[in-house]
Formats: C-alpha cells, structure tokens, sequence
C-alpha cells in the first residue's frame, strides 16, 4: 500500500518495524518499500504524521545495482542488540543469486542516522534447507 502526506509519499510499503517511542509521545518506525526503499515514518496521532526517506551510500548503492529489482519485503529491528535486517526477494533467472536477508548497517552504526552504509547478506547453512522452497518471484 502506498502510504503518503502532503509532501511525501511511499510507493508499495511491504514492511514496518517499531523503532521507539520518543519523549513527545511520537512513534518512530522504518518502512520498507518492494521498490528497493526505505522511509523513517514518524506518527503522532492518527492524522499527524511524516516521512523521510533513508539513503544508501555509494558502496550500498554500487552493492545494489546488479539487483533485477530491488524488491524489499520484511524490515526488523531488533531492539537488544539495535540491529536492522532487512529481506529482499530474488528476482530475474538468477533468482536465488539476489534472494537474502541483509544487515544494514547504518552510519556511526546508528538507527536513527538516515544514512545506511553497509549491507552485509547473511549465510545461512545449509543453503538448501533455506532456499528449499523459494520459488522465481515473478
């Protein structure tokens, strides 16, 4: 669903994830776009909201360029450790090639910086038990 304000607007978010709960009672989350974004989403009631858009840098963007698109899915945070995975389906004939979930790393390894400069592909093991059932997403 497109998600949108006066000023800005998300184009197919797919995934959410709580970030915190700020001093002035507003909520914090990242979106994730299946159009290879993500948006620091802010709420503070139910008609009060805003958006921002995160950036990658270069190596991320460079990282990211051979993608046949960039389809991300599920954003989580995980609130002990204050790392952000992310999952992007694999596309085109190489499907399983672009298939993963990521670690974002974001700069001064800071969630709530809008810069992400890293993006590390976890492995898992044994491959075949995790692509078992993965299937071209079309």
């Amino acid at each position: 669903k497109c998600l949108k304000n006066n000023s800005y607007h998300t184009d197919q978010t797919s995934g959410i994830t709580f970030l915190r709960e700020k001093d002035d009672s507003t909520a914090e989350f990242l979106l994730a776009d299946d159009i290879g974004k993500i948006h620091r989403f802010f709420i503070k009631a139910y008609t009060i909201f805003s958006f921002s858009e995160i950036h990658f840098n270069d190596e991320v963007s460079n990282y990211l360029t051979d993608f046949p698109k960039l389809d991300f899915e599920e954003i989580l945070y995980d609130k002990f450790t204050g790392e952000v995975y992310i999952t992007i389906e694999g596309n085109g004939e190489n499907q399983l090639l672009y298939h993963g979930i990521f670690r974002l790393k974001f700069k001064n390894d800071d969630v709530f910086q809008d810069s992400v400069v890293q993006l590390e592909k976890l492995d898992f093991t044994p491959k075949k038990t995790f692509y078992n059932n993965l299937e071209p997403n079309l």
